[in-house]
């Protein structure tokens, strides 16, 4: 049983996950759905035990320095939040709404004070070709960590928007780390369930920074697994779907 509040919130998420995963197709069987560690559920069916593990995929970030486009997005969002607050302390400046895109960026301390300052001396060089909307995309005059620059001559908040680029054998390489992972794990599973069987779902969110667009292929793609069965639930389009194991 969980015994901490990170212990509850974690498994309070998993009971969402399921029950979306449940919603959205995962083939669960009849039975009552009980938590408990290592696997995360159990359910008792006509046929005996099932454990089921869940484990959250997130889509690797554009810089390795990062451990997450997550952590990346935060990095972005607080110097953009700084650099507006920053240029509405000075006197005289234009009224402007800007919306910025990243580019690949390392993560390295005082970033974040770096890169608002430098945003803010562009958008003060820059504002004055709003007439009414500039758009900035040559990477080689934007602040660095930016990869596109929008000002537009009307007041409002900054924006700080997302993107990621994940290649699609990035992908496969994430969904098999995160499966041999688990895969060292079982084990464990079957000392503490004997006798049953493993299901394995893997999920990701539905934002831009926490979602993964499955490749076209994926429903060929096959992993090396000792899980009966494994799902991936895709927080994107709200669906489930089975992934293939490969011959042992």
């Amino acid at each position: 049983m969980p015994n901490t509040v990170m212990d509850e919130k974690k498994k309070a998420a998993e009971r969402r996950v399921m029950e979306v995963a449940v919603g959205a197709g995962l083939p669960l069987p009849d039975g009552n759905l009980v938590e408990r560690e290592e696997p995360d559920f159990e359910i008792r069916t006509d046929t005996g035990l099932l454990g089921i593990e869940l484990t959250h995929i997130h889509p690797p970030p554009r810089n390795k320095s990062f451990h997450s486009p997550v952590e990346e997005a935060v990095l972005y969002e607080r110097a953009v939040r700084r650099a507006e607050k920053s240029y509405a302390t000075i006197p005289g400046a234009l009224a402007v709404k800007v919306t910025t895109y990243p580019w690949d960026l390392e993560r390295r301390r005082g970033n974040e004070k770096a890169m608002a300052r430098e945003l803010v001396e562009f958008v003060r060089a820059h504002a004055h070709e709003a007439e009414p909307h500039a758009l900035f995309e040559r990477r080689s005059m934007l602040p660095v960590g930016f990869g596109v620059v929008s000002i537009v001559r009307s007041s409002g908040s900054w924006f700080s928007g997302g993107a990621v680029t994940v290649t699609v054998e990035e992908i496969y390489a994430e969904l098999e780390k995160r499966i041999g992972e688990k895969n060292k794990r079982l084990p464990t599973y079957r000392e503490n369930m004997p006798s049953s069987r493993f299901w394995l779902l893997l999920y990701c969110g539905a934002g831009v920074t926490n979602g993964i667009e499955l490749p076209y292929d994926f429903d060929k793609w096959q992993a090396t697994t000792q899980f009966d069965r494994v799902f991936f639930y895709s927080g994107l389009h709200n669906g489930v779907y089975e992934v293939r194991i490969a011959a042992n």
